[in-house]
């Protein structure tokens, strides 16, 4: 089971969902419907760095 692509696929009906990147910190996913396209980044809860993925983010 692939969490976070399970989550957008069920907040993001109907669109494609496409891993970019993966890795020590986070993940980045394009999802495209219609003709928009966004970016979006999951942080992995479990990184050491994630007070500094947040607030680079913020």
């Amino acid at each position: 089971m692939d969490i976070p692509i399970d989550f957008l696929k069920k907040k993001y009906k109907n669109s494609v969902i496409e891993s970019i990147t993966g890795g020590g910190t986070n993940e980045l996913y394009t999802i495209s419907h219609n003709d928009e396209t966004i970016l979006v980044k999951i942080a992995g809860l479990s990184s050491e760095d994630i007070v500094n993925e947040y607030n680079a983010l913020h």
